[in-house]
């Protein structure tokens, strides 16, 4: 119990089994129990939930285990977490899956990098259901993409974007609005202090407002996708209902035809169906090729405005169970 705030009561424990149920009646994923056989059915449980708390990097599907003290240091944590890190990128296509605990917790924190999960001091955050001041209020944050599960050697990380990524956002943003290889390009600050353009990430952050970004495996940023809602008054070139946020993309042009797009669309849907948004919108100019992959991903036309379509996607529930 050194890295939990207390041991549980019977009855405490008990309403604690209930809510591992109804998680699973909920989402159609949970927790597992763990079993040594020929050791004991009972060791311990693993496997994914949506935190219930929320943070930086809520929503989010977590990544957990929690084992008897006699089974520690035997590779029993890190075998079933990789079973669950295969269900929920492959059953569930999830995007990205983390986890977290406090600093001290050396021992988990080896089961996550040992698992492929990386991390980011930049992540690390207060954990909100423990009062300011306590011990263990403080928590590191692990994240693993689909793409950087893999062991192909040209895996590419797609994580959540922070709040200190906005100006390669703004360049990505650039990016899609001057996607044709080859042509004129003007100034980047002057193209995007264009009145329709300058709106797009004007006081990014604000509710609803979402981006993943691509890194190489040298940390190099390589593309970016994101949505963000608007009203009837005030809208983007897509816009369908103001509960239908706006997707942009955009893939730095030695990254594309590799997959990345896919891969930041994958992430971001996923991001809407853990916030509970049934539709996507985006809009693409008629010779733009990427039309191709947005169809792939399920984006069908529902209008065409000026040269450009627009395009809607049902997010798939399934995505998150």
């Amino acid at each position: 119990m050194e890295h939990l705030p207390a041991a549980l009561s019977r009855q405490e424990s008990d309403a604690l089994a209930a809510r591992i149920e109804a998680h699973w009646g909920e989402h159609g994923f949970g927790l597992w129990v763990v079993e040594v056989p020929g050791v004991a059915p009972f060791v311990g449980f693993t496997g994914l939930s949506l935190p219930g708390f929320q943070a930086h990097f809520t929503p989010c599907v977590e990544i957990g285990w929690r084992l008897a003290a006699p089974c520690w240091g035997r590779g029993y944590a890190g075998e079933a977490a990789r079973a669950a890190l295969v269900f929920g990128f492959e059953s569930l296509r999830l995007g990205e899956i983390v986890a977290f605990t406090v600093p001290g917790n050396l021992r988990s924190r080896r089961v996550m990098e040992r698992i492929g999960m990386l991390h980011d001091p930049a992540d690390d955050f207060d954990h909100p259901a423990l009062a300011e001041g306590h011990p263990l209020r403080r928590h590191v944050l692990y994240r693993i993409a689909r793409a950087a599960s893999s062991h192909r050697t040209d895996a590419i990380r797609i994580r959540l974007a922070d709040p200190g990524e906005i100006p390669f956002l703004r360049e990505m943003l650039f990016e899609a609005a001057f996607w044709r290889a080859g042509s004129p390009r003007p100034a980047l600050e002057e193209e995007l202090a264009r009145p329709d353009l300058a709106k797009l990430m004007e006081a990014w952050g604000r509710p609803g407002d979402a981006a993943v970004v691509a890194e190489s495996r040298a940390g190099a940023h390589v593309g970016a996708a994101w949505y963000r809602f608007w009203s009837a008054e005030n809208h983007s070139y897509g816009f369908v209902a103001p509960d239908v946020p706006e997707l942009g993309l955009a893939v730095r042009s030695g990254f594309r035809r590799q997959g990345v797009g896919a891969r930041l669309l994958r992430a971001l849907l996923e991001q809407a169906a853990l916030a509970g948004i049934a539709r996507v919108s985006l809009s693409v100019e008629l010779e733009n090729p990427a039309q191709q992959l947005y169809q792939r991903m399920g984006f069908h036309r529902i209008a065409q405005v000026g040269g450009a379509w627009t395009l809607i996607v049902e997010v798939p529930e399934h995505d998150v169970g």
